[in-house]
């Protein structure tokens, strides 16, 4: 398998301020695409929520994946369901839904559009060890990007026989050039302390 590999660090993640916060968007396809605009296939950003209560922009058509990174929230769905978040936990939903928020958190956002889909989930690699990361979805779809967020910690990986040393803040982002229903990496934490990582599959 071939991939097209980019590091994206955290001193290039511009932030944005809205009324409860702040927010930075981390990467986006296509490139020339931003959240501003509407016009992402899919997207990845953070957030930091620093008000009690806030309210989602509605987002027609747009499916959500959202992960509490840091503090606690309350994710109220109008009318359809309402959730506690702790860390490291994931709230999927459409973005048709009216959502309110309670409680002050960071967040850690995946968004998809039209035929594009996702998933989120966390990755901890104990001190001095290495972990296989190995992900497949349904043989007749294709997995576009892998990419993988260290909230803590860093790792290192091998791809396309080149070393990669990723660090708490950077974004590696694995886009695969070849169509193909499932992924593996090896991931190698060298450090005496846990690394805590977000990892997010985009497939179509």
């Amino acid at each position: 398998m071939n991939y097209d590999i980019k590091i994206i660090t955290k001193q290039e993640n511009t932030p944005t301020f809205w009324y409860g916060g702040m927010s930075a968007e981390l990467t986006t396809y296509p490139p020339s695409s931003s959240f501003a605009k509407r016009d992402f296939l899919w997207r990845l950003g953070f957030a930091k929520i620093d008000i009690p209560e806030s309210n989602f922009s509605a987002l027609p058509g747009v499916s959500r994946h959202l992960m509490v990174t840091n503090g606690k929230m309350t994710i109220e769905h109008v009318g359809q369901y309402t959730k506690t978040l702790s860390e490291l936990e994931v709230d999927n939903f459409i973005g048709d839904f009216e959502t309110k928020t309670h409680g002050i958190c960071s967040v850690f956002n995946l968004m998809t559009r039209e035929n594009y889909k996702g998933s989120l989930f966390p990755l901890i690699i104990n001190h001095k060890s290495s972990h296989e990361l190995s992900h497949s979805i349904s043989y007749n779809e294709e997995i576009v990007s892998v990419c993988l967020y260290p909230l803590a910690g860093s790792f290192k990986i091998i791809i396309n026989n080149h070393s990669f040393a990723i660090h708490t803040g950077d974004l590696l982002r694995i886009d695969c050039m070849e169509s193909d229903s499932s992924v593996k990496f090896n991931l190698v934490n060298e450090s005496y302390e846990p690394c805590k990582i977000i990892v997010s599959i985009i497939y179509k």
